[in-house]
């Protein structure tokens, strides 16, 4: 193996025309650092000796600088430049242009990486980069959290000593912020307090700023703060012009952002508004598959799907509600009269169930209840007598009430049997209600 008077000749070669160089061995121990780079990082030389390369990698730039590490070990060749940041010997991070060297298996598989200052060109490749890999998050359907985590990851990475928030405005009236960093007490009680209709002052300077556009100018990405100097708020808003939220940037610079920064920042709006559209769409759509869109109840799909994963399903409750001449309401009164039915039958099975309890439409004028805490025969008559008095309530039509009334049928399910079995034998009993001249409930 190399001596430890041998590993600087490796330098050799390496260190011209550059900030300096880096000699690794095949565990990516450092072996020898040329005394350039030594003097502008403020570490001795006994200090760099103990450590490996990836000890003196940004947190935030490890997995990468690891796999590319791997990747050329054992190679002889040049790697082309990426992109890093270097931790110094009083803490700070600096970037820095990174060209890994391959000695190949002759020399040991040694690597010897030559540190530059970023180019221009190399900092708007790494720019270029990270807005491919953000699309791909987007479209990999990733939780909201975790998009916003590296949405943030990327914005420190190419706007020195910047931290982000990001604040979201849910469809429920919520508000959620994500930060990587402890936030000022006065920001976090500013972010919690929140709401599309109550911005910030701070934030409703933005949206002003925002809404005079054009937004594409760079000056348009955000506004820069007088109450927090170095603070940047850019606004999250849609198609429709809802405002789904903001960004603040805390830079340690009070001036006026660089062209690139505004390029950073208008990145970070588009996709954290890109994340949040989506996430609502996705929403919607299992939404829409999981629910009777007249009803706003669970459809028979989500019930069943519910039903067979529980580990409560045997000897819990099932009851099966048909409204008594639905199709006369329909035929006579029209479909209208017909679907606000359906919409207060609904509503009284949801006030009169257990919290636990699942109400599901299956369909037509037939509803299902699964409660699995009622787990006894008389518990169950007791369910069914309160859902079948529930819907005894008239519905108006034209300024007349309409009396809406219920055929019941209840059953506990027995050991192994399927949800859809025991949904069957409750439907049956409950045609025995039905035909015993309905509102009423029969038990099986």
């Amino acid at each position: 193996m190399v001596g430890q008077a041998a590993w600087q000749k490796y330098l050799f070669g390496y260190q011209d025309g550059c900030i300096g160089a880096v000699v690794l061995d095949e565990g990516f121990r450092i072996r020898a650092v040329s005394d350039e780079l030594l003097q502008q990082s403020g570490y001795g030389a006994d200090d760099v000796l103990r450590l490996t390369a990836l000890d003196l990698i940004h947190p935030d730039d490890l997995e990468r600088a690891a796999e590319i590490l791997i990747e050329i070990q054992g190679m002889a060749g040049q790697r082309s430049e990426d992109m890093y940041r270097f931790r110094f010997a009083d803490g700070s991070y600096h970037q820095l242009s990174v060209q890994l060297n391959g000695l190949g298996p002759e020399h040991h598989n040694i690597l010897v990486y030559r540190l530059s200052d970023v180019s221009e060109r190399l900092r708007l490749e790494a720019f270029a980069e990270d807005v491919v890999d953000s699309m791909r998050m987007i479209s990999e359907e990733r939780p909201v959290a975790e998009c916003a985590d590296w949405i943030m990851r990327v914005g420190e990475r190419h706007i020195k000593d910047a931290t982000f928030a990001i604040t979201v405005f849910s469809e429920e009236g919520g508000v959620q912020t994500f930060s990587r960093t402890n936030l000022p007490e006065n920001v976090q009680a500013d972010n919690a307090a929140a709401h599309p209709l109550s911005l910030p002052t701070h934030v409703q300077r933005a949206l002003d700023q925002h809404n005079r556009g054009p937004w594409r100018a760079f000056n348009q990405m955000g506004t820069l703060d007088e109450s927090l100097p170095g603070r940047v708020t850019s606004i999250l808003m849609d198609t429709h012009q809802e405002v789904l939220g903001y960004v603040e940037s805390f830079r340690s610079s009070a001036d006026e952002p660089s062209d690139s920064e505004w390029l950073v920042h208008g990145l970070i709006r588009r996709i954290v508004t890109a994340v949040i559209e989506r996430h609502r769409l996705d929403r919607q759509l299992r939404r829409a598959a999981d629910h009777d869109p007249l009803t706003g109840l669970v459809n028979r799909r989500r019930l069943l799907a519910e039903m067979e994963q529980s580990s409560e399903l045997s000897g819990s409750a099932i009851v099966v509600l048909d409204l008594d001449d639905f199709s006369w309401i329909n035929n006579t009164l029209g479909h209208q009269t017909g679907d606000q039915t359906l919409e207060a039958a609904a509503a009284c099975l949801s006030n009169a169930c257990p919290d636990d309890a699942i109400v599901a439409r299956m369909g037509g004028d037939e509803f299902v209840v699964w409660a699995p805490a009622v787990t006894d025969a008389s518990e169950l008559e007791s369910l069914a007598n309160t859902i079948c008095a529930s819907v005894n309530v008239p519905v108006d039509h034209d300024g007349e009430d309409v009396l809406i009334r219920g055929s019941v049928g209840a059953v506990i399910v027995e050991a192994n049997e399927a949800a859809s079995e025991a949904i069957d034998r409750a439907d049956r009993a409950m045609y025995v209600a039905k035909r015993s001249g309905g509102a009423a409930i029969h038990a099986a």
